[in-house]
């Protein structure tokens, strides 16, 4: 069993940016299932809090009236356009596909909670990939040199 502060450094690297939880993990000597577990958990309890903080925060916006509904919002600029083209284009499940590895957990659980946040397997698919990039990571790590 690894020494506790290279669980904890793995666990809370994972939970921001599941990548460098990754190569953590591999300095440290994980065992293959440590890895899986120390990695995928870490990137769980983030997606887990930044998907409701992001929710909770962005219900807090609306009602100050700092943020719109996005149905009042009729401006188009470059990254509001961006933003859409991304949005129609991948969907929630390219976006909490992307969110390990590209995007960081708290930006993609952000964009998530900000335009998904009605529909209820977005964390669902959120938590899915991080389970998929964790066990293909560590599967590439370990089995394939």
């Amino acid at each position: 069993m690894p020494p506790f502060t290279h669980i904890v450094s793995v666990f809370l690297l994972s939970t921001v940016k599941f990548l460098l939880g990754v190569s953590a993990a591999l300095a440290h000597g994980f065992s293959f299932w440590q890895f899986i577990l120390f990695t995928t958990s870490g990137g769980i309890a983030g997606v887990l809090f930044f998907y409701y903080f992001g929710n909770i925060f962005f219900t807090f916006l609306r009602k100050k009236g700092i943020l719109k509904n996005q149905s009042d919002k009729k401006i188009f600029s470059y990254k509001n356009r961006k933003i859409v083209k991304i949005k129609n284009t991948y969907g929630v499940i390219g976006i909490a596909l992307l969110t390990p590895v590209l995007l960081s957990i708290p930006i993609g659980c952000l964009l998530c909670a900000r335009y998904f946040a009605a529909n209820k397997k977005t964390i669902y698919y959120l938590i899915a990939s991080v389970y998929f990039w964790g066990i293909s990571l560590a599967f590439f790590s370990f089995f394939y040199k």
